[in-house]
Protein backbone atom coordinates (compact mmCIF):
# COMPACT_ATOMS: atom_id res chain seq x y z
CA UNK A 1 0.00 0.00 0.00
CA UNK A 2 1.79 3.42 -0.95
CA UNK A 3 0.91 7.21 -1.61
CA UNK A 4 2.94 8.74 -3.39
CA UNK A 5 4.50 12.33 -3.62
CA UNK A 6 7.36 12.94 -6.15
CA UNK A 7 10.34 14.31 -4.98
CA UNK A 8 9.19 13.99 -1.29
CA UNK A 9 11.09 11.94 1.64
CA UNK A 10 10.17 8.12 1.88
CA UNK A 11 8.65 6.87 4.57
CA UNK A 12 7.50 3.19 6.03
CA UNK A 13 5.26 2.48 8.29
CA UNK A 14 5.11 -1.18 9.85
CA UNK A 15 1.72 -2.49 11.46
CA UNK A 16 -0.24 -5.31 12.65
CA UNK A 17 -3.25 -3.98 11.00
CA UNK A 18 -4.74 -1.05 9.03
CA UNK A 19 -6.79 1.07 12.24
CA UNK A 20 -8.32 4.28 12.09
CA UNK A 21 -5.26 6.29 13.34
CA UNK A 22 -3.05 4.45 10.68
CA UNK A 23 -5.41 5.60 8.13
CA UNK A 24 -5.60 9.15 8.89
CA UNK A 25 -1.83 9.33 9.93
CA UNK A 26 -0.83 7.76 6.31
CA UNK A 27 -3.43 10.71 4.83
CA UNK A 28 -1.73 13.45 6.77
CA UNK A 29 1.91 12.21 5.69
CA UNK A 30 1.03 11.04 2.27
CA UNK A 31 0.03 15.12 1.84
CA UNK A 32 3.57 16.07 1.12
CA UNK A 33 5.52 12.83 0.72
CA UNK A 34 5.70 9.02 -0.41
CA UNK A 35 4.28 6.65 2.49
CA UNK A 36 4.29 2.64 1.89
CA UNK A 37 2.41 0.81 4.54
CA UNK A 38 3.47 -2.91 5.71
CA UNK A 39 1.13 -4.38 7.35
CA UNK A 40 0.88 -7.86 8.35
CA UNK A 41 -2.88 -8.17 8.16
CA UNK A 42 -2.62 -9.86 11.86
CA UNK A 43 -5.63 -10.67 13.59
CA UNK A 44 -4.62 -9.60 16.93
CA UNK A 45 -4.37 -12.04 20.09
CA UNK A 46 -7.03 -11.43 22.38
CA UNK A 47 -10.00 -12.49 24.22
CA UNK A 48 -11.39 -15.83 22.36
CA UNK A 49 -8.32 -16.01 20.50
CA UNK A 50 -5.75 -16.73 22.94
CA UNK A 51 -4.56 -20.39 21.98
CA UNK A 52 -1.30 -21.09 21.98
CA UNK A 53 -0.92 -21.14 18.21
CA UNK A 54 -2.28 -17.88 17.76
CA UNK A 55 0.19 -16.24 20.72
CA UNK A 56 3.06 -17.58 19.11
CA UNK A 57 2.19 -16.05 15.81
CA UNK A 58 1.35 -12.95 17.08
CA UNK A 59 4.14 -12.28 19.81
CA UNK A 60 7.02 -14.11 17.46
CA UNK A 61 6.69 -15.09 14.18
CA UNK A 62 4.77 -12.41 12.79
CA UNK A 63 6.98 -10.04 14.02
CA UNK A 64 10.02 -12.17 12.53
CA UNK A 65 8.87 -12.17 9.09
CA UNK A 66 8.33 -9.27 9.01
CA UNK A 67 11.51 -8.22 9.88
CA UNK A 68 12.60 -10.68 7.26
CA UNK A 69 10.45 -9.13 4.63
CA UNK A 70 11.45 -5.57 5.09
CA UNK A 71 15.35 -5.86 6.14
CA UNK A 72 16.18 -5.61 2.60
CA UNK A 73 14.46 -2.19 2.13
CA UNK A 74 14.06 -0.79 5.02
CA UNK A 75 17.74 1.00 4.50
CA UNK A 76 16.04 3.17 1.80
CA UNK A 77 13.80 5.21 4.17
CA UNK A 78 14.24 8.75 5.49
CA UNK A 79 11.64 7.37 8.08
CA UNK A 80 10.75 4.28 9.27
CA UNK A 81 7.55 3.97 12.09
CA UNK A 82 6.76 0.81 13.92
CA UNK A 83 3.80 0.91 14.92
CA UNK A 84 1.93 -0.91 17.78
CA UNK A 85 4.05 -4.05 16.46
CA UNK A 86 6.40 -6.25 18.72
CA UNK A 87 8.58 -5.88 15.08
CA UNK A 88 10.29 -2.68 16.94
CA UNK A 89 12.15 -5.64 19.09
CA UNK A 90 13.82 -7.03 16.24
CA UNK A 91 13.99 -3.58 13.90
CA UNK A 92 15.70 -2.20 17.12
CA UNK A 93 18.37 -5.15 17.48
CA UNK A 94 19.06 -4.70 13.99
CA UNK A 95 19.17 -1.13 13.87
CA UNK A 96 21.87 -0.69 16.79
CA UNK A 97 24.00 -3.48 15.14
CA UNK A 98 24.41 -2.34 11.52
CA UNK A 99 22.17 1.87 11.48
CA UNK A 100 25.32 3.56 12.67
CA UNK A 101 26.17 5.04 9.33
CA UNK A 102 22.42 5.88 8.38
CA UNK A 103 20.46 9.14 7.94
CA UNK A 104 17.40 7.92 8.40
CA UNK A 105 15.09 8.10 11.61
CA UNK A 106 13.26 5.30 12.96
CA UNK A 107 10.54 5.70 15.29
CA UNK A 108 8.85 2.95 17.49
CA UNK A 109 5.49 4.02 18.32
CA UNK A 110 3.42 2.32 21.30
CA UNK A 111 6.46 0.67 23.24
CA UNK A 112 5.20 -0.24 26.73
CA UNK A 113 7.55 -2.64 28.84
CA UNK A 114 6.26 -4.92 31.68
CA UNK A 115 7.89 -4.71 35.27
CA UNK A 116 11.27 -6.42 35.03
CA UNK A 117 11.52 -10.00 35.88
CA UNK A 118 14.57 -11.39 37.76
CA UNK A 119 16.81 -13.78 37.08
CA UNK A 120 18.89 -15.02 33.90
CA UNK A 121 15.89 -14.77 31.37
CA UNK A 122 14.80 -11.65 33.11
CA UNK A 123 18.39 -9.78 32.56
CA UNK A 124 18.46 -11.45 28.97
CA UNK A 125 15.21 -9.73 28.57
CA UNK A 126 16.38 -6.36 30.02
CA UNK A 127 19.11 -6.46 27.77
CA UNK A 128 17.88 -6.76 24.40
CA UNK A 129 14.73 -4.83 25.19
CA UNK A 130 17.51 -1.59 26.37
CA UNK A 131 19.34 -2.49 22.74
CA UNK A 132 16.35 -2.30 20.72
CA UNK A 133 15.40 0.85 22.40
CA UNK A 134 18.85 2.28 21.76
CA UNK A 135 18.47 0.80 18.12
CA UNK A 136 15.85 3.60 17.47
CA UNK A 137 15.80 7.47 17.52
CA UNK A 138 12.67 8.15 19.17
CA UNK A 139 10.14 6.23 21.44
CA UNK A 140 6.42 7.31 21.54
CA UNK A 141 4.92 6.23 24.69
CA UNK A 142 0.45 6.42 25.62
CA UNK A 143 1.65 7.72 29.22
CA UNK A 144 4.05 9.62 31.06
CA UNK A 145 4.72 7.32 34.48
CA UNK A 146 5.78 4.80 32.10
CA UNK A 147 7.88 7.66 30.15
CA UNK A 148 9.52 8.00 33.63
CA UNK A 149 9.78 4.63 34.36
CA UNK A 150 11.88 3.87 30.93
CA UNK A 151 13.75 6.87 31.66
CA UNK A 152 14.69 5.44 35.03
CA UNK A 153 15.19 1.79 33.87
CA UNK A 154 16.70 2.67 30.35
CA UNK A 155 18.75 6.44 31.14
CA UNK A 156 20.69 6.27 28.06
CA UNK A 157 17.32 6.42 26.03
CA UNK A 158 16.03 9.53 28.68
CA UNK A 159 15.89 12.10 25.49
CA UNK A 160 14.79 10.05 22.57
CA UNK A 161 11.08 9.45 24.80
CA UNK A 162 8.15 11.28 23.71
CA UNK A 163 4.24 10.98 24.80
CA UNK A 164 1.36 10.78 22.75
CA UNK A 165 -2.16 10.39 23.89
CA UNK A 166 -3.50 7.35 22.56
CA UNK A 167 -6.76 7.71 20.68
CA UNK A 168 -8.77 4.54 20.12
CA UNK A 169 -8.84 2.54 16.64
CA UNK A 170 -11.90 4.90 15.53
CA UNK A 171 -14.45 2.39 15.48
CA UNK A 172 -17.88 2.95 15.43
CA UNK A 173 -20.07 1.80 18.43
CA UNK A 174 -23.90 0.89 18.50
CA UNK A 175 -26.04 3.53 20.03
CA UNK A 176 -25.85 2.93 24.09
CA UNK A 177 -28.42 1.64 26.30
CA UNK A 178 -28.51 1.08 30.40
CA UNK A 179 -29.19 -1.91 31.12
CA UNK A 180 -28.21 -1.29 35.23
CA UNK A 181 -25.12 -3.13 35.35
CA UNK A 182 -22.10 -2.17 36.58
CA UNK A 183 -19.17 -2.94 34.60
CA UNK A 184 -15.22 -4.09 35.36
CA UNK A 185 -13.46 -5.09 32.92
CA UNK A 186 -9.88 -5.79 30.93
CA UNK A 187 -6.50 -7.78 31.12
CA UNK A 188 -3.86 -5.67 32.22
CA UNK A 189 -2.88 -4.46 35.98
CA UNK A 190 -6.60 -4.69 37.06
CA UNK A 191 -7.77 -4.22 40.62
CA UNK A 192 -10.32 -6.17 40.80
CA UNK A 193 -10.80 -7.46 44.52
CA UNK A 194 -11.21 -3.89 45.45
CA UNK A 195 -14.07 -3.58 42.79
CA UNK A 196 -15.82 -6.96 43.79
CA UNK A 197 -15.68 -6.26 47.77
CA UNK A 198 -17.32 -3.08 46.73
CA UNK A 199 -19.99 -3.88 44.92
CA UNK A 200 -20.74 -7.27 46.99
CA UNK A 201 -22.00 -4.68 49.62
CA UNK A 202 -24.45 -2.59 47.02
CA UNK A 203 -26.38 -5.14 45.53
CA UNK A 204 -26.09 -4.01 42.00
CA UNK A 205 -26.18 -5.99 39.25
CA UNK A 206 -22.24 -6.60 38.02
CA UNK A 207 -20.29 -8.12 35.41
CA UNK A 208 -16.56 -8.92 35.54
CA UNK A 209 -15.11 -9.53 32.26
CA UNK A 210 -10.89 -10.50 32.94
CA UNK A 211 -8.22 -13.11 31.41
CA UNK A 212 -8.12 -16.91 32.28
CA UNK A 213 -5.42 -15.75 35.11
CA UNK A 214 -7.10 -12.94 37.10
CA UNK A 215 -8.48 -14.41 40.72
CA UNK A 216 -11.25 -14.30 42.04
CA UNK A 217 -13.02 -16.36 45.35
CA UNK A 218 -14.54 -19.88 44.60
CA UNK A 219 -18.36 -17.75 45.61
CA UNK A 220 -19.14 -14.51 44.69
CA UNK A 221 -22.42 -12.77 45.60
CA UNK A 222 -25.61 -13.44 42.93
CA UNK A 223 -25.52 -10.70 41.48
CA UNK A 224 -22.08 -10.49 40.04
CA UNK A 225 -21.00 -12.32 37.05
CA UNK A 226 -17.64 -13.08 36.33
CA UNK A 227 -17.02 -13.33 32.46
CA UNK A 228 -13.53 -14.84 30.91
CA UNK A 229 -11.56 -14.41 27.18
CA UNK A 230 -14.82 -12.99 25.41
CA UNK A 231 -14.61 -11.80 21.94
CA UNK A 232 -14.12 -7.78 21.47
CA UNK A 233 -17.60 -7.66 20.00
CA UNK A 234 -18.76 -9.29 23.15
CA UNK A 235 -16.68 -7.17 25.16
CA UNK A 236 -17.67 -3.68 23.62
CA UNK A 237 -21.50 -4.58 24.24
CA UNK A 238 -21.11 -5.35 27.24
CA UNK A 239 -19.48 -1.57 27.88
CA UNK A 240 -22.45 0.13 25.71
CA UNK A 241 -25.27 -1.65 27.85
CA UNK A 242 -23.27 -0.60 31.68
CA UNK A 243 -24.84 1.76 34.16
CA UNK A 244 -21.45 2.54 35.18
CA UNK A 245 -17.79 1.66 34.40
CA UNK A 246 -15.65 1.22 36.23
CA UNK A 247 -12.07 1.00 35.85
CA UNK A 248 -10.00 0.13 38.77
CA UNK A 249 -5.70 -0.19 37.91
CA UNK A 250 -3.14 -0.86 40.42
CA UNK A 251 0.63 -0.13 38.78
CA UNK A 252 0.71 3.70 37.59
CA UNK A 253 4.08 2.59 36.08
CA UNK A 254 1.99 0.39 33.50
CA UNK A 255 0.38 1.89 30.45
CA UNK A 256 -3.26 0.25 30.76
CA UNK A 257 -6.91 1.30 30.71
CA UNK A 258 -7.03 3.71 27.94
CA UNK A 259 -8.68 1.34 25.71
CA UNK A 260 -11.75 0.81 28.23
CA UNK A 261 -11.72 4.07 28.56
CA UNK A 262 -12.23 5.28 25.33
CA UNK A 263 -14.54 2.76 24.88
CA UNK A 264 -16.93 3.94 27.73
CA UNK A 265 -16.10 7.65 27.06
CA UNK A 266 -16.95 7.39 23.33
CA UNK A 267 -20.02 5.24 24.47
CA UNK A 268 -20.71 7.98 26.94
CA UNK A 269 -21.28 6.04 30.23
CA UNK A 270 -20.24 7.69 33.64
CA UNK A 271 -16.88 6.37 34.47
CA UNK A 272 -15.21 5.56 37.96
CA UNK A 273 -11.11 5.40 37.69
CA UNK A 274 -8.43 5.24 39.99
CA UNK A 275 -6.63 7.56 40.73
CA UNK A 276 -2.89 6.86 39.41
CA UNK A 277 -0.29 8.78 38.18
CA UNK A 278 -1.05 9.64 34.68
CA UNK A 279 -4.97 9.39 34.70
CA UNK A 280 -5.01 13.04 34.28
CA UNK A 281 -3.75 13.04 31.08
CA UNK A 282 -7.37 11.13 30.08
CA UNK A 283 -9.49 12.05 32.16
CA UNK A 284 -10.70 15.98 34.14
CA UNK A 285 -11.61 14.65 37.21
CA UNK A 286 -15.35 15.32 38.40
CA UNK A 287 -16.18 16.44 35.05
CA UNK A 288 -16.22 13.64 32.56
CA UNK A 289 -15.00 11.02 35.53
CA UNK A 290 -14.75 10.23 38.99
CA UNK A 291 -11.76 9.31 40.22
CA UNK A 292 -11.61 6.87 43.54
CA UNK A 293 -8.67 6.47 45.56
CA UNK A 294 -6.04 3.78 44.97
CA UNK A 295 -6.87 0.03 46.35
CA UNK A 296 -9.62 2.01 48.96
CA UNK A 297 -12.79 -0.06 49.04
CA UNK A 298 -14.68 2.42 50.85
CA UNK A 299 -14.26 5.47 48.48
CA UNK A 300 -15.60 3.10 46.21
CA UNK A 301 -18.54 2.32 47.76
CA UNK A 302 -19.56 5.53 48.80
CA UNK A 303 -19.00 7.25 45.00
CA UNK A 304 -20.44 4.02 43.26
CA UNK A 305 -23.50 4.77 45.76
CA UNK A 306 -24.07 8.19 44.98
CA UNK A 307 -24.40 7.25 41.00
CA UNK A 308 -26.71 4.84 41.51
CA UNK A 309 -28.96 6.90 43.18
CA UNK A 310 -28.35 9.73 40.74
CA UNK A 311 -29.32 9.00 37.03
CA UNK A 312 -28.84 13.38 36.77
CA UNK A 313 -25.14 13.08 37.84
CA UNK A 314 -24.64 9.86 35.39
CA UNK A 315 -26.44 11.58 32.63
CA UNK A 316 -24.05 14.48 33.15
CA UNK A 317 -20.82 12.42 33.36
CA UNK A 318 -21.27 10.33 30.23
CA UNK A 319 -22.41 13.81 28.09
CA UNK A 320 -18.78 15.42 29.64
CA UNK A 321 -17.11 12.21 28.54
CA UNK A 322 -18.69 11.95 24.99
CA UNK A 323 -17.97 15.79 24.50
CA UNK A 324 -14.18 14.37 25.51
CA UNK A 325 -14.32 11.54 23.20
CA UNK A 326 -15.73 14.05 19.95
CA UNK A 327 -12.68 16.81 21.24
CA UNK A 328 -9.64 15.12 22.35
CA UNK A 329 -10.13 11.90 22.84
CA UNK A 330 -10.28 9.64 19.18
CA UNK A 331 -8.12 8.71 16.01
CA UNK A 332 -7.93 11.86 13.80
CA UNK A 333 -6.32 13.73 17.44
CA UNK A 334 -4.00 10.61 18.22
CA UNK A 335 -3.01 10.77 14.02
CA UNK A 336 -2.38 15.03 14.67
CA UNK A 337 -0.37 14.51 17.77
CA UNK A 338 1.49 11.87 16.04
CA UNK A 339 2.22 13.49 12.69
CA UNK A 340 3.69 16.54 14.98
CA UNK A 341 6.25 14.10 16.57
CA UNK A 342 7.20 12.38 13.42
CA UNK A 343 8.13 15.65 12.16
CA UNK A 344 9.99 16.68 15.03
CA UNK A 345 11.79 13.81 14.97
CA UNK A 346 12.83 14.47 10.93
CA UNK A 347 14.17 18.04 12.41
CA UNK A 348 12.29 20.53 10.39
CA UNK A 349 13.08 19.04 6.96
CA UNK A 350 9.10 18.41 5.91
CA UNK A 351 7.13 21.25 4.88
CA UNK A 352 4.21 22.45 6.95
CA UNK A 353 1.55 20.30 8.44
CA UNK A 354 -1.55 19.71 6.90
CA UNK A 355 -5.16 20.56 9.02
CA UNK A 356 -6.63 17.63 10.82
CA UNK A 357 -9.93 18.81 9.84
CA UNK A 358 -9.43 18.59 6.21
CA UNK A 359 -9.39 14.70 6.71
CA UNK A 360 -12.26 13.36 4.97
CA UNK A 361 -14.09 10.64 5.73
CA UNK A 362 -11.97 7.58 5.73
CA UNK A 363 -12.09 4.16 6.34
CA UNK A 364 -9.83 1.68 7.52
CA UNK A 365 -9.54 -1.89 5.84
CA UNK A 366 -12.63 -4.01 6.48
CA UNK A 367 -12.35 -6.56 9.34
CA UNK A 368 -9.55 -4.66 11.40
CA UNK A 369 -9.54 -3.50 14.89
CA UNK A 370 -7.34 -1.57 17.49
CA UNK A 371 -3.29 -2.85 17.70
CA UNK A 372 -4.29 -2.69 21.40
CA UNK A 373 -7.61 -4.90 22.79
CA UNK A 374 -9.72 -4.93 25.90
CA UNK A 375 -6.86 -7.19 27.58
CA UNK A 376 -5.00 -3.76 27.98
Amino acid sequence: MKTSNAGAPEILLITPQIEQTVVELRQLLGDQHSVEIHCSNLINVQGDKRGLVSRLRYYWLDPFLTMIRCVPRVWRYQLVVTYYHRNGYWLGILGRLFRRRSRSRWVWIGFAPNPPKGGLLGRIKEYITYNALLGHDLIVCNSRPVIDMIKQRYPKVSDHVAYARWGGSGSTFAESVDRGYIFCGGRTNRDFATVLEAVSELGCPTIFVAGKDADFPAHVPEHVSIYRDISSESFERLIQEARIVVMALKRPDISSGQVVLNSAMQSAKPVVVTAIAGIDDYVTPGKDAILVAPGDVDDLKAKLALLLENPERRKELGTAARLTFENSFNSKAFAGQLFDILTAACHGIWSTRARIDQIGSVTPTPGSGSTRHWLE
